[in-house]
């Protein structure tokens, strides 16, 4: 069996045309929150935007990362910074 091909587009790191994947962040700050009602669902927006959780923004945005081979090992990396300094002091 062999992989689908990727798709061609637009990094949305490095704007190259070249084959592009989707990122699947390592976190899920939305999931892992629960139901909530609506003051904290509020409160938790904020919190995202407020500290630059730009991979939550992107699924509230429902705008996936598209992203190229080397961009995508970037974007790893800069997400588990994310993770160590920032969501483990929360």
């Amino acid at each position: 069996m062999t992989a689908p091909k990727p798709r061609e587009g637009r990094c949305v790191r490095c704007k190259q045309p070249r084959p592009v994947f989707v990122y699947k962040p390592q976190h899920n700050c939305i999931d892992d929150i629960g139901r909530v009602d609506l003051i904290e669902a509020a409160t938790h927006l904020a919190w995202i935007e407020e500290n630059g959780d730009q991979w939550c923004q992107a699924r509230i945005d429902h705008m996936p990362r598209r992203l190229c081979v080397p961009c995508h090992d970037k974007e790893a990396v800069e997400e588990q910074e994310f993770i160590d300094d920032v969501l483990d002091e929360s």
